[in-house]
């Protein structure tokens, strides 16, 4: 008996230990799919840094976020976006906003360097986002969307393996609102489970697209010849915004006005000059600078 009951928990011992060698070694032959990220950017998440940024700090982050992305590896893409929230850090000046009554503009879509296997993974690198475009904070350093902006998610048709994860990010905007991303009739450019409602190219090779939709602020979307004035009237002046999407080719549809204003800062090196360009351009006159963020 005591020959019996010895060999049992002999055999117990031994196929507690093997079993999560058996385990390990199975999970080792299983290659855990990962998924490619990219986030799309429009404004100042794209160009903000130390040296052109409302706040220094802002900027840094910025900076320091973009080091996560291939940015030799961008894709310029046609989104539907415009100018329609208006910034109080920037002296109350137009900010760019997706718009799914917008014509198509230009903005980019950049790689993450790391890919994804997890939802804890794809939550990091929203937070990491969120951060930068402020939507999170010392206070709340976990928070993907707030009152104002979300970080949501778009994931290329036919991908397999990715559903798991998607209704994990789904569950975390049980409480988001969407119904603020728009004016008047026009749907939201987003769903209440955080996902980019509107449609664009996702190239093969990307899995999934993140980016930073917010709530337009104004009761109607301005002109752009309203967004350059407002940026020319500021006090102080301030078309700093404006002029670096320019530059860096994130573009509204029809902003030739913009554009040629931008140009004329460039070629003459001088806001007057700059200004002259504009009155004559929208047919406004008598704008009156006070200073100006070279």
């Amino acid at each position: 008996m005591v020959a019996i009951l010895f060999a049992a928990v002999r055999y117990w011992w031994v196929t507690q230990d093997i079993r999560p060698q058996l385990h390990a070694t199975k999970n080792m032959n299983q290659k855990t799919k990962q998924f490619r990220g990219s986030v799309l950017l429009i404004g100042s998440l794209y160009w903000e840094n130390e040296n052109n940024a409302v706040s220094k700090l802002q900027g840094q982050l910025r900076a320091k976020w973009r080091t996560s992305l291939e940015l030799e590896n961008k894709i310029e893409v046609a989104v539907p976006i415009r100018y329609g929230r208006k910034s109080g850090s920037r002296c109350s000046t137009y900010t760019m906003l997706f718009s799914i009554s917008a014509k198509p503009g230009s903005a980019f879509l950049i790689p993450y360097k790391e890919s994804v296997s997890s939802f804890k993974e794809l939550q990091k690198q929203a937070v990491e986002l969120a951060l930068a475009e402020s939507i999170a904070n010392v206070k709340n350093p976990q928070r993907i969307f707030n009152d104002w902006a979300a970080v949501c998610i778009k994931t290329r048709q036919g991908i397999e393996g990715f559903a798991d994860i998607l209704a994990e990010w789904k569950r975390e905007f049980k409480q988001f609102d969407s119904s603020n991303y728009k004016i008047d009739d026009e749907a939201p450019c987003v769903t209440a489970e955080g996902v980019l409602d509107f449609d664009f190219a996702i190239p093969q090779g990307i899995d999934y697209v993140l980016a930073t939709p917010v709530v337009p602020n104004v009761t109607r979307y301005p002109s752009l010849d309203e967004v350059l004035i407002t940026a020319l009237r500021s006090k102080p002046q301030y078309s700093r915004y404006i002029i670096e999407n320019i530059l860096h080719g994130i573009r509204v549809n029809g902003d030739d006005e913009i554009h040629h204003f931008v140009e004329a800062v460039k070629n003459a090196c001088s806001l007057n000059v700059a200004v002259s360009v504009a009155g004559k351009l929208t047919g406004v006159s008598g704008i009156s600078l006070s200073s100006h963020e070279n």
